[in-house]
């Protein structure tokens, strides 16, 4: 049965008037309290957390419990997990499990009360000495993406949510509706080795093989596909306008730092300068069906044809020569960048940190394709004049000290590799609590099958970019990188003498350099 309660609140200016003895007439404001279904939690029934205090630790999901207790008993690396959580946010915000759950957040922002996000702790906006817990409407930029690294294409990473009854707050109206949307602030990193063309979502019950879909029309919960909903139904009134919800084009988008059209004033909620490589939208949008409607037990990209595409993945991202670098003078080669890259194939950047200090993100300024440094979009893909180069090799950033900026340095391009989901998840008055005490959201990378067009192997994999130090000698290419995010090592070639100490140097800035290029909401 429903339980509600009702509270009233005097305004403010409410308490002045009664402390002056005036009438107070109407100005009492009623909030209504009920109790509804929530996602109170994330359960780690089938995960394990290793190196927890740690900022390079990892929570290890499982498709079972028995392949976790496998693991935990043997050498707790992942063997047998599908997928991980890591918590290594750009700003050192993210603390373990990587995930948490958040309800009931105050009525200031009311589209994002309830949502699943990064956890950990930021700080203070009134007092930067206390962190304060990561929350739904933290500013913009403040890393509430958690990371979901998929190491196995094609299998589903299943994420298991604790359900319970929880205090459910109205302000001014009584919506005669209960229930919650949780906005899901994901992104997926693609560690599989394999180029993926669909992204997939299901909502169920139980995990791995034991995955049992719950339909909406009987269950009342499902992933939220309603584009607007009215704002009553978060408890506000007013004449506000309704609350934008789903849109299928940012449901899986790469960084708009790679692809973003630039200060939008249609867009006021998305404020970055233009996208490198173009100044349009790149990602893996669902198809029209999925446009509209209310609930959906899934949501997928599809892996239908599309022209010379098997999935949603779009053109400006699938086949950059043909399409935004069509106007480059010198004709971009080879597959850039075909399905969705794995960590193990990404292209190698030069990224300069205006202020010098490497503990702050740094800026793609030029790319190898294979056989040139190029620039991006905004001069035309032109291939960078080994002057440039010789400019940006004499002034390295140094990962010991801050120097004076700009400064540059050589690392991938792992927002290629990188997605960011925005999906929302419905939670009705009727969900059993009772009979169903968890919820699982699976996510399933789908990857190419067979050898077609877009899955080959780019030309950056064989021709290796020349580290910025060589422009400072004689010219020749020592082709010298860091490899892929996928276990790559040090490659030395060319004809200079070998020097020893690379390869350790480049292996001791791995971890670093690979993950502190990861753009976050």
């Amino acid at each position: 049965m429903r339980q509600q309660r009702n509270t009233f609140r005097l305004a403010p200016i409410a308490a002045t008037l009664i402390a002056m003895g005036a009438t107070i007439g109407t100005v009492q404001a009623q909030e209504v309290t009920v109790t509804a279904p929530a996602l109170s939690g994330w359960n780690t029934e089938n995960t394990l957390t290793v190196n927890g205090t740690s900022q390079n630790g990892q929570t290890f999901i499982y498709p079972t419990t028995v392949l976790r207790d496998t693991d935990e008993a043997g050498d707790s690396d992942g063997t047998g997990s599908v997928g991980y959580i890591s918590w290594q946010l750009d700003d050192g915000s993210g603390r373990e499990p990587g995930i948490q759950v958040v309800n009931n957040l105050g009525f200031d922002d009311y589209k994002l009360k309830h949502c699943i996000m990064a956890s950990g702790l930021r700080p203070d906006e009134n007092d930067p000495d206390t962190l304060v817990a990561k929350s739904c409407g933290d500013p913009q930029s403040s890393a509430k993406r958690y990371k979901l690294v998929a190491t196995d294409a094609g299998t589903g990473v299943d994420l298991v949510f604790d359900t319970a009854e929880q205090d459910l707050t109205y302000r001014d109206a009584d919506p005669g509706e209960d229930g919650r949307v949780y906005r899901v602030f994901q992104k997926l990193i693609n560690d599989t080795d394999e180029r993926i063309q669909a992204l997939r979502v299901e909502l169920g019950t139980g995990t791995g093989g034991t995955f049992t879909p719950l339909d909406p029309a009987t269950t009342d919960i499902g992933f939220e596909l309603r584009p607007t909903i009215p704002r009553t139904f978060f408890g506000e009134t007013g004449d506000g306008p309704d609350v934008e919800v789903w849109d299928p084009n940012e449901y899986a988008v790469f960084s708009p730092s790679m692809f973003y059209v630039g200060d939008d004033p249609a867009d006021p909620e998305f404020r970055f300068d233009e996208g490198f490589f173009d100044t349009a939208n790149a990602g893996l949008f669902p198809p029209d069906e999925f446009e509209v409607g209310d609930q959906s037990q899934y949501i997928d990209s599809g892996t239908a044809a599309n022209g010379d595409i098997f999935g949603a993945t779009t053109a400006n991202y699938f086949d950059l020569p043909a399409n935004q670098g069509a106007v480059a003078e010198v004709p971009i080669t080879g597959t850039v960048f075909g399905y969705m890259l794995p960590d193990s194939q990404l292209p190698t950047g030069i990224y300069e940190d205006e202020d010098g200090d490497a503990a702050t993100e740094g800026e793609l300024v030029a790319w190898w394709d294979g056989n040139d440094w190029r620039y991006g979009q905004d001069k035309d893909f032109a291939i960078v004049p080994d002057s440039q180069l010789v400019t940006w090799a004499e002034r390295p950033l140094s990962e010991d000290e801050v120097l004076p900026g700009p400064r540059y340095e050589a690392a991938l391009i792992d927002d290629l590799g990188s997605i960011n989901m925005d999906f929302f998840i419905y939670l009705g008055e009727s969900f059993d609590t009772v009979n169903t005490q968890t919820v699982t959201m699976r996510v399933i990378a789908e990857p190419v099958t067979g050898t077609v067009a877009g899955s080959d192997e780019p030309l950056w994999m064989s021709s290796k970019a020349p580290s910025l130090e060589s422009y400072l000698d004689d010219g020749t290419d020592d082709s010298t990188t860091i490899g892929g995010g996928g276990g790559g090592g040090c490659t030395i070639g060319g004809n200079r003498p070998f020097d020893p100490l690379l390869p350790g140097l480049a292996l001791a800035a791995l971890g670093y350099l690979g993950l502190r290029r990861r753009w976050n909401a």
